[in-house]
Formats: C-alpha cells, sequence, structure tokens
C-alpha cells in the first residue's frame, strides 16, 4: 500500500452519499460509485444509511424561469454497502426507500390521459412511499499516485412497479447504465489538510418516446478541521442531451408523449452543498450535508435538501 493511500484510508474513509444525493430525486440512487476514488482492501467494505429530508416549491421551464406551482415534500432512506473484492476492485450495492407527497393546484393526475397505463392518483396531498430503484456498482482503482484515479461502471434498476406520473412519484421507473471516473488527493506541506474529489460520467436511460441521457460533474473540496473531523463544500451539474423542451414541446398533456415527460425533459442542474463528517471511532463515521440548487432549466428547484448518515466500516 502507497503513503497516499494508506492517508487516504485513515483520514478519509468517507462515504461519497452526501455529493450522491445532491443528483436530485432521480438520479440519487445510482450515484453511489460516482466521487469514490479509494477501494476498502480485500475481504473489508462499509455499511452505510442515511436519512434525507427534501423539500421543493418551484419547477423551472426550458428558460429558467421558476414557477410555484405546488410544493413537493420527500423523505427518504438510503442503505449501501460497500465492499472489496480485492485491493483494487470494488462492489458496491444500494437500495433507497422513499416518501413523497405532492400539495398544489397542478396534479398529474393518470384519469386525464387517453392511456393511464394502469397509474394510480398519487398527487392528492398524502405521503405515498415505497423502494425506488437498487443500484449496483464496480469500480477499480487504477491509479494510486498522489492522485488517485478510480474508473467505475454501474447499473439501476427498478425494484417493483410504482407510479411514474405524479409530482410524487419516487422515480422514473427507468433502468439505467453508468460509467465514469473519479479522482482525487490529498494534498501535502501547508495545504496537508485540504483534499480534492471530482468525478465525469454518462449516464444511458431506458428509452420510451425518445432516447434521453445525462452527463454529470461533480466535486468536493474538503479539509480536515482535526484527523476525525472534516468540512467540505459540493457541486453537481448535471447536463441532458436530446431532451424535450417544457413547454413548448408537450402542446398536447393527454398523450404518451406528455405521459413519458419526466423521462425526456431536458433535465438540467446545478446544485451545490455543504457538509460535515465526523469520524466517531475507527470504524464509525457520522455525516451531514445540507444542499439546494442554484440553477436548473425543465426541472424541480430544490429549496433544500438535508441529509444525516452513519456507516460502518469492517
Amino acid at each position: 500500500m502507497s503513503a497516499v493511500t494508506g492517508t487516504w484510508r485513515k483520514r478519509a474513509r468517507r462515504t461519497a452519499l452526501p455529493l450522491a444525493l445532491l443528483l436530485g430525486p432521480g438520479m440519487a440512487c445510482t450515484a453511489f460509485a460516482q466521487n469514490q476514488v479509494t477501494v476498502p482492501g480485500a475481504g473489508h467494505g462499509t455499511a452505510s444509511f442515511a436519512l434525507q429530508n427534501l423539500f421543493i416549491e418551484e419547477h423551472t421551464v426550458s428558460d429558467g424561469t421558476r414557477n410555484k406551482v405546488g410544493t413537493i415534500t420527500t423523505n427518504s432512506v438510503y442503505l449501501n454497502f460497500d465492499y472489496g473484492i480485492t485491493d483494487r476492485l470494488a462492489i458496491s450495492i444500494g437500495v433507497p426507500y422513499k416518501s413523497s407527497k405532492y400539495v398544489g393546484p397542478r396534479p398529474h393526475d393518470p384519469r386525464t390521459l387517453d392511456d393511464d397505463h394502469g397509474q394510480n392518483f398519487i398527487d392528492d396531498g398524502d405521503f405515498h412511499a415505497g423502494w425506488q430503484d437498487w443500484s449496483v456498482s464496480l469500480r477499480y482503482a487504477w491509479l494510486r499516485g498522489p492522485w488517485m484515479v478510480t474508473p467505475y461502471v454501474q447499473t439501476g434498476t427498478p425494484l417493483r412497479n410504482y407510479t411514474t406520473f405524479g409530482h410524487a412519484a419516487v422515480g422514473t421507473g427507468q433502468w439505467r447504465v453508468e460509467a465514469g471516473v473519479s479522482a482525487g488527493r490529498q494534498f501535502s506541506g501547508a495545504f496537508r489538510n485540504l483534499y480534492f474529489v471530482g468525478g465525469a460520467s454518462y449516464t444511458w436511460l431506458e428509452p420510451t418516446d425518445r432516447t434521453v441521457n445525462h452527463g454529470t460533474l461533480t466535486a468536493e473540496l474538503g479539509y480536515f478541521i482535526s484527523p476525525t473531523l472534516s468540512v467540505h463544500l459540493n457541486l453537481a451539474k448535471q447536463k441532458t442531451f436530446n431532451g424535450f423542451e417544457f413547454p413548448q414541446d408537450f402542446p398536447n398533456q393527454t398523450d404518451d408523449h406528455f405521459f413519458y415527460h419526466d423521462m425526456n425533459l431536458r433535465n438540467d442542474f446545478l446544485n451545490a452543498g455543504i457538509g460535515l463528517e465526523w469520524q466517531v471511532t475507527d470504524r464509525d463515521r457520522l455525516f451531514v450535508n445540507q444542499g439546494k440548487t442554484l440553477h436548473g432549466d425543465n426541472t424541480h428547484i430544490l429549496k433544500y435538501t438535508v441529509t444525516l448518515g452513519y456507516s460502518r466500516s469492517f
């Protein structure tokens, strides 16, 4: 093991959940591998869970104009397991459970569609809960120099058939495949308490009435206040390829084209967050993170998202 790798494992044995959850309601469950530059070592790993509260009160159209058309509240539990197959190869599995409600004057009602696709009406002001999509990823510690570089592949698929036509939907019901790379380092000398981790990925989504994919960039700049306490700033940027524009591409809001609009919009956003992590013991870690949307087109604007989590290494 190199000195750099050992330093990261001892001082920055962190979970990627806080940054992953900044990618928004539809992406969080499959973003765990992004910004993970270390692997836990053969036979070792981490089990973690996070509780998140998310609140949305604005939506944006294609030019970024914000509109208040009701509120969305989502409470989630994220379960993740990370295990080192070898000293360089790790596998991660994630499962989220979500509960959402919409309150406002413009609910999505499947009964107004030409074909309701067997969907239930869930924008009734009550919480609707259930498991969302499970994900599995493999990442490989390619470079272990001052800069660590870790490519990964990941796939996600719904655990069940859930309602997707609704502001309170827990997800889009699509399988997805993601490929990306993470890179980072802990600096030395006068900046030895500073670290940076960044990631880039491309996600292929299950096609509906159009093939729409996403590219994401994430970055985290952190500082070790002490060997066991660190603070960090996060950014997450998503760019959609081949997406539709709202409202101009949806003149008829009763057909199948509108039924699939949440899957096929050009959903571009920039989210930011700040967080704190505490290595309570050699194996136990607590983390808290707060984030919001700075800018977005055709998307939900996160007024805030608060995440509290715990991880246990073995």
